[in-house]
């Protein structure tokens, strides 16, 4: 089964330890600026380093003031998807959001991840959770239950990007590498 994404990218952001980030040029414009909260690491010469913006943002070199910080809301994704504009080409960080027809009842399924970068998706609302293209896990679980007869709806919160055009579900979870 597959759904297709209504959104793709051409092109992947980088996403580690960036320091820079060229804007367009043109006439004056909202900066938005997504902090991700991935937790802290806990062993080895990392523990206590900082995470999100570790120093003051500047324009032309002038520090920018009068930020304001908003926490997005998670429990309401077609709601934040909604309110905000642009991100929606899938260069992430971006909500891309694709149909499927089910047939109920069904059967468990296993979205597929493999192909996106790191974020969160929803089936018909309900969180699925978190996916990472590191891995291991390359799949997320759909309990049967979610899948209606008729038109169903993924969204995804696309953070890194990416060029996919298509979803797929599988009856079989891909867990990456296990140890037998």
């Amino acid at each position: 089964m597959t759904a297709s994404l209504g959104s793709r990218s051409k092109e992947r952001l980088a996403t580690n330890h960036d320091t820079i980030l060229t804007l367009p040029a043109g006439p004056a414009q909202e900066l938005t600026v997504l902090v991700e909260d991935q937790g802290r690491v806990n062993y080895a010469s990392r523990i206590g380093e900082h995470k999100g913006l570790i120093g003051p943002a500047l324009l032309n070199g002038v520090e920018l003031n009068g930020w304001t910080i908003r926490p997005l809301d998670l429990s309401d994704p077609e709601g934040i998807a909604a309110r905000l504009t642009g991100g929606t080409s899938g260069a992430g960080p971006a909500f891309l959001r694709a149909q499927f027809d089910g047939a109920a009842p069904g059967g468990d399924l296993h979205l597929s991840t493999r192909g996106l970068g790191k974020g969160v998706a929803w089936v018909n609302g309900f969180n699925l959770g978190r996916y990472w293209s590191r891995g291991p896990q390359h799949s997320l679980f759909v309990p049967g239950q979610l899948i209606r007869a008729g038109v169903n709806t993924v969204l995804i919160m696309e953070l890194n990007g990416t060029a996919l055009k298509e979803l797929s579900f599988t009856d079989q979870a891909d867990l990456g590498h296990t140890e037998l």
